[in-house]
């Protein structure tokens, strides 16, 4: 049927504003409706660089730039006389190094005139008051300025209402962010004292020393923004007038005390309480929202601009193949895009609230290669996942907060190898006494005899959510009923798992309520548990009944419950993805965590070439590119892995200064090519045998010159910082021995040192924890 536009956007904000760009440009009709008269006032004042990105995608960037904001290059983090100084020109990312602090009335209104100027038809005062969808085409009733109401309908509407959160209220969306309740106090002054030069429009961040932050934002105008975040209990704290409760927690910091001595209130301070909030879908048919309309997370890193840039310009390419005719994933081309930013962003509010952030920002041991990863995430560019502080933020924040607060210093080059009857000082030995009573001894003997099927009741009551459930309880916890209401099981299998999960030690039962015991939390919520338990599952469960024949022949006769293949490597690319996954998943745990910590190390003699050898799909050549602009990379590999690495070098933009050196790294006629700097090798030596890590290190040493360094990272069972650590390696172990490949293992350091002296090289530098878990060994020849 006929309709009176294609697109109905409901929002004439910077999301609105944008989307309609791009759809106007595809040739659709529009209609934009606006509740609100611009300009008005509204926070979301300083945007990040990646804004500029989007901005420019849809034509919009240089109104922006005609409007002479301040420009900000940059933010920094006041803390109990700490200072943390992020700079937008020292990024991981490549992308813009500056950015806008916007007077919001000013910068909305210059976004929408201009895509009215381009004829698209914005109505102010006009706002939706309900909606129906059916199977051609959406209808919305809006409310006009007099009163009246008339029916408007469209092929699709695009919800960019922002905190009006119009389709989330109409149809139900509503979901409560599980954030606490935070306010945020607010106002704009003048005559506050600020920094001059390039400093002066950076965003100012103040740790309160009671709890809270304080933000200081400078615009062109004259004016600043400042506010205050904090739960509402810090509030009460300082009594009075709006006014004099801003002004009371604006003077005890001792920061921005000193910055707004002489401030002068523009307006009366406004308070917001509760804004974070959430949203059950993000599209359906014929709709979808974006920006402040999915969710909105946290003032902290001014990342709501951004997000509802990214969101509303995917959006109007989803609808433009939408409208066009052609097949479209909405989860898969919009959602999962958008769930990327919110989730890292979300991340970082959850480390900066619980202190792990500001741990690492004002901490001793952080490295300037770690500081420009995160500064590529406060500038918004957060589906850059090369970035070890996007791909897997819950994990890599608070492990880098241990890191950079206990740094181990390396062991100096000149300190002589330990003597071959002296223990090395090290290799730390957890196994030398037998702490266990005889009782306790055989209780854990009992535990082995039925750890295959502990494991896989404990994997089932995660997988059900029969864990999250109980944890989600809490004190009060659940019974066998309220369970079985729940979960997708018989009855009969709910209680054997539970009894098996008591026994386990996962569980804790009083009066038929079971609540989750320390063992059960880290089992739901552990990292490493996860991903271990998972490969354990996917890839060695069925495999290892046949550990005994691959120890006696020297094969991973496990690998055929898997496929026919010599060796798992040779079928990574054909497992289930579900079984993939988990691999990968369990492959890059450790490596991405050390990448950080060491690439400062690695290029504190400035390689300008380095080798990679065994670099598989490039991630460590695209770090070295991103980390040191003046390098050239290697790859030494297979030639299928080399086309892997190939397509990542070419989607990361660095494929003209990485080459590919195709080889088969076993076969000792097959020399490594020389002439570079540094040679280096991630996680590599453990996939073969001594006798083979004896070739490859010969090879590399007669590669090298009288002034290269090889680098070794690794994994080495005895330098681990705990007994646990050193146990999931020793396990490891059993899975090169049945499954990969049959002949090689995670080694004790001293396997390793004695392959590197028999090679021709001598160690000149030995560190250990380098990402906490990882030795890193610098070599030069003998």
């Amino acid at each position: 049927m006929p309709t009176d536009c294609d697109v109905l956007i409901i929002g004439a904000g910077p999301a609105g504003a944008s989307a309609a760009a791009l759809l106007q440009r595809e040739g659709f009709r529009l209609l934009v409706v606006e509740k609100q008269r611009f300009p008005r006032f509204l926070i979301g004042e300083s945007l990040l660089p990646h804004t500029m990105d989007l901005l420019d995608e849809a034509g919009l960037l240089g109104v922006a730039q005609a409007q002479s904001f301040i420009h900000k290059c940059g933010a920094v983090f006041y803390r109990n006389g700490q200072v943390c100084d992020f700079d937008f020109s020292n990024q991981f990312t490549p992308g813009w190094k500056y950015t806008f602090q916007v007077p919001r009335a000013d910068f909305d209104k210059a976004l929408a005139d201009e895509v009215a100027a381009r004829g698209v038809e914005i109505r102010y005062g006009h706002g939706v008051t309900a909606v129906r969808f059916d199977a051609t085409h959406a209808t919305a009733t809006i409310e006009q300025p007099d009163g009246a109401r008339r029916d408007v309908t469209a092929r699709f509407i695009l919800d960019c209402s922002g905190y009006g959160r119009v389709l989330p209220r109409l149809l139900d969306l509503e979901r409560p962010s599980n954030f606490p309740v935070r306010e945020s106090l607010f106002t704009h002054v003048t005559g506050d004292r600020r920094p001059e030069g390039r400093e002066e429009g950076k965003i100012w961040i103040c740790i309160h020393p009671d709890g809270g932050w304080i933000w200081i934002i400078p615009f062109s105008n004259g004016r600043t923004s400042v506010g205050v975040v904090a739960e509402p209990e810090f509030f009460k704290r300082f009594p009075g007038e709006p006014a004099e409760q801003l002004r009371a927690i604006l003077m005890s910091d001792a920061r921005a005390a000193e910055r707004l001595a002489d401030m002068e209130v523009v307006f009366a301070p406004q308070r917001i309480t509760g804004y974070a909030c959430g949203v059950k879908q993000f599209c359906g048919p014929r709709y979808a929202l974006a920006g402040n309309a999915t969710e909105f997370l946290d003032p902290i890193f001014s990342s709501g601009v951004t997000l509802a840039l990214a969101s509303a310009n995917r959006a109007a390419k989803v609808i433009t193949r939408e409208l066009r005719g052609e097949a479209v994933d909405w989860q898969q081309d919009y959602v999962e895009f958008v769930k990327q930013g919110i989730d890292t962003f979300r991340a970082y509010v959850v480390a900066w609230y619980n202190g792990t952030l500001p741990d690492i920002f004002f901490a001793p041991g952080k490295t300037p290669a770690i500081m420009r990863q995160i500064c590529s995430v406060l500038a918004g560019y957060v589906w850059d996942k090369t970035n070890p502080y996007v791909a897997q933020p819950e994990r890599a924040l608070p492990l880098l907060s241990r890191i950079v607060n206990f740094p181990q210093p390396a062991v100096p080059a000149t300190e002589p190898a330990p003597p071959a009857n002296v223990p090395d000082p090290r290799s730390k030995n957890f196994f030398s006494e037998d702490p266990l009573t005889a009782y306790d001894a055989k209780s854990e003997a009992q535990r082995i005899a039925f750890a295959p099927v502990v494991f896989q009741a404990s994997r089932l009551l995660r997988e059900h959510g029969i864990l999250e459930l109980i944890q989600r309880s809490g004190a009060s916890g659940l019974t066998l009923d309220e369970l079985t209401a729940t979960v997708a099981l018989p009855r009969y299998g709910i209680k054997v798992l539970l009894e098996s999960g008591l026994g386990g030690g996962l569980l804790l039962v009083n009066d038929g309520r079971y609540t989750l015991s320390k063992v059960g939390y880290f089992v739901l919520r552990d990292p490493m548990t996860r991903i271990n338990m998972d490969v354990v599952h996917e890839v060695c469960y069925r495999g290892m009944f046949e550990l005994d024949t691959a120890l006696k022949e020297g094969r991973p006769a496990g690998l055929k419950s898997l496929g026919d293949w010599k060796t798992f490597y040779e079928g990574l690319a054909s497992l289930p993805p579900r079984t993939r996954d988990a691999w990968l998943a369990f492959d890059h745990y450790y490596s991405d965590q050390a990448f950080p910590a060491a690439l400062p190390l690695v290029f504190a003699d400035k390689p300008k070439r380095l080798l990679d050898v065994g670099g598989n799909t490039g991630k460590w050549a695209i770090q070295c590119a991103k980390f040191d602009p003046h390098v050239r990379v290697t790859i030494a590999d297979l030639p299928p892995q080399l086309e892997l690495a190939r397509a990542n070098l070419r989607e990361q933009g660095f494929e003209g200064r990485v080459d590919l050196f195709a080889t088969d790294l076993l076969d000792p006629a097959r020399p490594l090519p020389g002439g570079h700097d540094a040679i280096w090798m991630s996680q590599f030596l453990d996939c073969f045998s001594e006798k083979e890590i004896v070739s490859i290190l010969r090879r590399a040493a007669e590669a090298m010159s009288a002034d290269s360094s090889l680098y070794i990272l690794e994994l080495l069972w005895d330098r681990q910082p705990n007994a646990t650590a050193a146990f999931c390696l020793q396990q490891t172990s059993l899975y090169f021995a049945c499954i990969a490949n049959g002949n090689s293992q995670m080694y004790h350091s001293a396997d390793l040192l004695r392959c590197i002296a028999a090679s021709g090289l001598r160690v000149v530098e030995d560190r250990d924890e380098v990402g906490l878990y990882h030795t890193l060994l610098k070599c030069r020849k003998a």
